[in-house]
């Protein structure tokens, strides 16, 4: 759909301590393995900075 990445969550929610990580996060790219992992990785420094 037309403009769909700004319709795209950020991974920290509302709700404290609560991340979200699916795969329609992997937008623009292809869904794959190594693309969750990366999201993975991401949510994880998130989590370290707090």
């Amino acid at each position: 759909s037309v403009n769909y990445s700004q319709l795209i969550p950020p991974f920290k929610t509302p709700i404290s301590n609560v991340y979200l990580a699916n795969m329609q996060m992997v937008y623009p790219w292809d869904r794959g393995i190594n693309y969750a992992i990366e999201i993975g990785e991401k949510i994880a420094d998130e989590i370290a900075k707090n």
